[in-house]
């Protein structure tokens, strides 16, 4: 589900995912924005005094709510953190464009600048299924007709490391194509580009009698031609598919709840989640995951180049 933002808000008025699965991938935005102080800040990109087109540099937000707005990278100089050029421009499609997952993930003193924009030729399904209790988000390429509208989070490095680590089930990798941001830059894709992302590395389930895997309907697609499932709605449909019936999980709260009380066991025979995801792996219908088709950040290193290193900025 997406909110506008209009003017700042807390970042508890968009609960993390993390913290109730149901609700994966959660409420965000529809504005681009600033997380600071547990709060959220719209942005807004004009045209500098001399007529130079919107960009990042120009990012404005309305501080404190006194009528007045600050420039983003004034506001970062001064708190001593890194700067736009410095920062790692990362696509964010499943619940890292929640501010409220960004400080569990992150931390209350997170400042991390969202911009939003689009995927061309691009779509965001479901897949099965994540210790925390949700099917996750995964973007799926070469389709004909949709855009994805994306996050671009802006990470610095100690960030990036952070975030790194609490994606199971995600490798991070160069963006594998070119992003038009709100703000007007272009966020440039492949090995050499200024982007990046974290790529499923997991067989994508797709369901009995379909042809390809599940849309997210809390996540819109502009063009996108196949009927879409909630995050209720695939977990219910796991539960038949998979006949957990036989196993007294009958509720999509009742897999989530399962799922998460079995967390820290070891991944073998017997674990609901290592059983649904070998269903998936042997299941000859499912499809290659994106870490399979893009370039990989080497053992999730950070990478060498952040988003000023002269490409697209």
């Amino acid at each position: 589900m997406q909110i506008p933002l209009g003017k700042p808000r807390p970042a508890v008025d968009f609960p993390a995912p993390g913290d109730d699965p149901v609700i994966y991938p959660g409420q965000r935005p529809t504005d681009s924005f600033l997380l600071a102080e547990e709060r959220v800040w719209p942005l807004s990109f004009p045209s500098d005094a001399v007529g130079d087109p919107p960009s990042l540099h120009h990012a404005t937000f309305p501080y404190k709510n006194d009528g007045d707005t600050r420039r983003v990278d004034r506001f970062l100089a001064a708190n001593g953190l890194a700067p736009w050029a410095e920062r790692f421009a990362v696509v964010a499609y499943g619940s890292n464009t929640v501010p409220g997952q960004l400080v569990r993930k992150l931390g209350p003193d997170a400042v991390v600048p969202v911009v939003f924009g689009a995927v061309p030729s691009s779509d965001i399904v479901y897949n099965l299924i994540s210790n925390r209790g949700y099917a996750f988000a995964e973007m799926s390429l070469n389709e004909s007709g949709s855009e994805t509208r994306v996050g671009v989070t802006f990470l610095d490095e100690a960030q990036l490391r952070v975030m790194s680590t609490t994606e199971q089930n995600y490798r991070l990798a160069h963006c594998p194509t070119d992003v038009r941001l709100a703000s007007g830059d272009l966020l440039t894709g492949g090995p050499s580009g200024n982007g990046y992302l974290f790529a499923g590395f997991k067989k994508i389930w797709v369901p009995p009698g379909l042809v390809s895997p599940v849309p997210v309907a809390e996540l819109p697609a502009a063009g996108r031609s196949r009927s879409a499932l909630t995050q209720f709605e695939t977990l219910q449909l796991a539960i038949e598919c998979f006949d957990l019936h036989a196993r007294g999980i009958s509720t999509p709260r009742a897999l989530v709840d399962t799922v998460r009380r079995e967390a820290e066991r070891e991944e073998q025979p017997g674990k609901l989640k290592y059983e649904l995801q070998k269903a998936v792996d042997e299941d000859p219908q499912s499809m290659p995951p994106l870490a399979a088709s893009v370039d990989l950040i080497s053992n999730d290193d950070v990478p060498t180049s952040a988003f000023g290193d002269g490409r697209g900025t």
